[in-house]
Order: C-alpha cells, then structure tokens, then sequence
C-alpha cells in the first residue's frame, strides 16, 4: 500500500489529491475475503466493501507495519475495515493493527447518503484480534443509518500506551440517520489509552442540529466489557434536540486510568447501569435530569429484563442471518443463540 509515501506528504501538506484506499469492493454481493490474505499499509482506509450483500472477511491480516515510526502522527483514519452501506456481513478470526479505526460501520455521509438511503445493517464483528488501533467503532458517516450490529468476543491487545480507545459511537452535527440496534458483548481490551468508552454526537464538528438533521442513536448496549490501562472511563455527549435513549451497561469494568471520572452523561433520555466500575456515570445521568434507573429499582429490573431480550433478539438476528448467507455451521449458531438467551451450552442428545 506505500503508506509512508502517502502518509509522509499527508504531513507536511504537499498531497495534490487524496489518499488512496488499499482495497475497495463496491456493489459486491456474495463476497469472501479470505485465504490468509495480508493487506499492507495502506494510505488510507485499508478494506472498504460499500453497497454490497453477502459479505464475509475471516482468516486475514490487515497490518500498518511501520505505525510506530510515525510516532503520535501514526495513520490517520488508516482503519482497518469500514463496512460501508452494506449488509449480512460477517467479520472473524482476522488480525487487525492500525492507524485509525480497528473497525467501523457507516452509511454514507450528508446529503447523497441521505438520498441514496442505503443502510448498513446485520454485521457481526467476532472472535478478532486486535493490535494498535482505534477500537470497534460504529460512525461517523451514518447518514443512510446503521442498525443491527453485534461486536462479539474481541480482544484488543494494543502496545501502544495512551492511544485508542474501545467502544466509539461517533457522529457529526447535522449529518441525519440513525444508530440503533447495536451491541458489544464479552469484549476484552488490553489497552485503551485515551477514554475506554465514547459516544458522541458532535465528533469533529461545530454547531447545532434539529430533529430533522440529528443523528437518532438509541437501543446500545454495552455488556460484559473489560477495559484494562485507560486513562479515562469514557463520556456520553447526545444532542439537545435528539437526545440518546435506551443505553444500557451492563458488568462494565474499566480500570488503570489517569482520570478515574466519566466525562459527561448529557441528553440520554433513559439508560441503564448495573455493575460499572468506576461508578459516577449513573450519578451524571441522574444530575442531568435524565431518567437513569438503578439495579435496585422494579421498573430498572424490568428495562435490564428488555434489554437483554433486545440482545439476545440482535444477536438472533445476526447469527441466523450470517448462517443463511455462509456455510458457518448450524451447530454453532444454535449454540450462540442458546447461550445468549439461556446461559448455559446447549446439551446436545
């Protein structure tokens, strides 16, 4: 991908055009991308699959091998996969080290996204490894919107100090769409040097927006986290005029940070916390006026109750529809599907 190339003259400003992608696949349908492929430094965005179906990347490397010499300039937006107005994509078994995003879910941007009206949804991200980079990410491009995610059993074993962070919802000013239906469950995160967890509605943008040009975000859920050496736990920042709603963390564990208080908790209209460490996220939420529940109370007990049904109904959804689109094994999926909704293996006669 000559990344230096691309990204030496990135920095001093002397690019007379953009940066190119490493590997692009666009109106694709029934796609696999395997084989013990490596992608190579890109300049760019390393694997970006837009307008395609039937999309499945497992048992591949995506490597920005010369990261560290760029030092704290290190691989802007290089991510490793942007799945991009796409749908039933499966994502697994991969080794991903970067730049930028280790992988994020969009949907166009602005106008021609809205026009165009083409959502991503049903993607599992499973079972990767992740080196240095950005975390799993849902935005900030969601202008034709993004349901239905599930990023499951992911580790992220970044070396890089004081860097990426983990979850990252992010989306921009007046950008429209919608984020909802979307879960990290049973994630493990070595390293997260900046904040461990951020949902955003201003990302890298000025200004306000209405209820027409607002991002909806509702419906997250985030279970079964654990977050090792971050600096900070995280923030929550919605939209005055779209606030967040139904955001739900649930045995949520960040340690090792420089700065052991959550951010902000602004405009979230309902949310749900039971067993987060460090604690306060709640206590913001509630100071904001909204209407943050607690595990001790009946109604929070019911809305826990819902939001695990949701997962459980997401994470159906995906494996079912990944087990239509890709012979990945029956057995397996049943398997998935009885653990998230029983607790327990299936017992096979």
């Amino acid at each position: 991908g000559s990344g230096s190339f691309w990204l030496e003259r990135y920095h001093n400003k002397s690019l007379l055009a953009g940066r190119p992608h490493l590997m692009e696949i666009m109106h694709g349908n029934n796609i696999a991308i395997t084989g013990g492929l490596t992608l190579l430094n890109s300049g760019f965005w390393t694997l970006h699959p837009v307008y395609c179906s039937n999309v499945h990347i497992h048992n591949i490397s995506i490597i920005a091998s010369a990261c560290h010499e760029w030092g704290d300039n290190c691989g802007p937006n290089v991510d490793g996969i942007d799945v991009d107005s796409s749908q039933n994509v499966v994502i697994e078994n991969n080794f991903i080290s970067v730049g930028d995003d280790h992988v994020t879910i969009l949907s166009g941007r602005g106008a021609e996204g809205i026009i165009y009206g083409r959502p991503s949804r049903n993607v599992t991200v499973r079972n990767n490894i992740l080196g240095t980079g950005m975390g799993l990410s849902i935005g900030s491009s969601v202008s034709g919107g993004v349901e239905d995610v599930l990023y499951f059993n992911n580790t992220m074993t970044e070396t890089r100090e004081q860097w990426g962070q983990g979850v990252h919802i992010k989306t921009r000013i007046g950008i429209g769409g919608y984020i909802r239906n979307i879960v990290w469950d049973s994630n493990l995160y070595h390293s997260t040097g900046t904040e461990a967890i951020i949902i955003e509605a201003g990302y890298q943008s000025q200004g306000f927006c209405n209820a027409s040009n607002c991002t909806q975000i509702e419906n997250i859920l985030l279970r079964n986290l654990i977050f090792h050496n971050s600096s900070r736990p995280g923030r929550i920042v919605c939209a005055g005029d779209q606030p967040c709603s139904n955001i739900t963390f649930d045995n949520v564990q960040i340690n090792g940070f420089f700065h052991d208080d959550w951010g902000a908790c602004d405009n979230v209209v309902s949310s749900t916390f039971a067993d987060v460490s460090p604690v306060g996220l709640e206590a913001l939420c509630t100071a904001e006026g909204k209407s943050a529940t607690t595990p001790s109370d009946t109604d929070s007990k019911k809305k826990q109750a819902m939001a695990i049904m949701f997962a459980c109904l997401v994470f159906t959804i995906v494996v079912v529809g990944s087990l239509f689109y890709f012979s990945d094994g029956i057995r397996k999926g049943l398997d998935s599907i009885h653990w998230c909704c029983c607790g327990s293996p299936r017992i096979r006669g």
